[in-house]
């Protein structure tokens, strides 16, 4: 999907390895530097995640991070993911319904 701002495409966010009735994992990212830090990428999560439960029927949202994004980690959480583990290179969250 197309993140628009003013009819312009500044990011996309994605849905993948759909479990039917279960799970959903999303990514999401903006082009330019210039889109971050403005409510953005916090307003796709959250229509994202509404999509994914209304929508899609899937009961968990899932979403990674690479340890080193703090920016995509503070709007997982501020979203209303939490993390559920981690490893050496990626941070690992889920949302529930």
């Amino acid at each position: 999907m197309a993140i628009l701002c003013d009819n312009e495409i500044i990011g996309e966010l994605i849905f993948k390895e759909i479990i039917p009735g279960e799970s959903v994992t999303i990514g999401i990212s903006l082009k330019q530097a210039k889109y971050k830090d403005h409510g953005y990428g916090t307003e796709a999560e959250k229509l994202a995640v509404g999509y994914a439960f209304k929508k899609l029927g899937v009961k968990t949202v899932l979403a990674d991070t690479i340890l080193t994004n703090t920016r995509s980690q503070h709007v997982l959480e501020k979203v209303g993911f939490v993390e559920t583990s981690r490893d050496d290179m990626f941070i690992y969250y889920q949302i529930q319904r």
